[in-house]
């Protein structure tokens, strides 16, 4: 994945391939804290440019991995969420749909996160 993180640097942009492989990736081995921090890291490397194939396995798994089972965000699930958000200092529009996303399907989740970049 590294490998990858730097290519995707270099060339400042995001391939169809590059796409599909880290959704064959994510369906073999799932999501983890790796795998969820590894798609935060390439939108912020995108700078908020990303294609739409992107956007949707950056929405769709980071909602699975912070959703978990029970709908739930903890406070620690929040914690997390949002330091890694806050890296670039930037919440960019992809990030927003996150967040949207996230509080529309949440069961429950920290008050803070109900107005976090509203």
């Amino acid at each position: 994945m590294a490998d990858l993180k730097i290519a995707i640097y270099e060339a400042g942009a995001i391939s169809d391939r590059e796409i599909q492989w880290m959704k064959d990736c994510l369906d073999r081995y799932g999501i983890n804290d790796v795998t969820a921090r590894f798609l935060l890291d390439i939108n912020n490397l995108l700078s908020g440019t990303v294609p739409e194939a992107f956007a949707e396995l950056f929405r769709s798994t980071l909602s699975t991995f912070v959703l978990g089972n029970d709908r739930i965000i903890s406070d620690e699930m929040w914690t997390w969420l949002k330091e890694n958000l806050l890296k670039d200092d930037i919440i960019d529009g992809l990030e927003r749909q996150l967040l949207d996303e996230l509080r529309q399907a949440a069961a429950k989740m920290p008050a803070e996160m109900t107005t976090f970049a509203v």
